[in-house]
């Protein structure tokens, strides 16, 4: 299920380019996602946080299974309350 923000992004893209990128492989998704990503202006991202930043990048990308759902981590939470 998509978040809100997310089903308005969807809205507002292109369906017609849409559905030509998810036809991509995924490896190629993946070169357009970080062709698009380098395009975008960090603001005022400090190193620091763009080290960061980063590091989670990696580490889910080396895990991408390696995940709670919302329902999930809401659970655990309220579990340790």
């Amino acid at each position: 299920m998509l978040s809100v923000a997310a089903s308005i992004l969807v809205v507002m893209v292109d369906q017609a380019l849409l559905e030509r990128v998810l036809h991509l492989d995924e490896p190629s998704r993946m070169e357009l996602w970080a062709a698009l990503d380098g395009s975008f202006d960090d603001g005022d991202v400090t190193p620091e946080v763009a080290a960061i930043i980063d590091q989670r990048l990696a580490t889910v990308r080396a895990n991408p299974n390696d995940y709670l759902t919302l329902d999930e981590f809401e659970r655990e939470v309220t579990s340790r309350a």
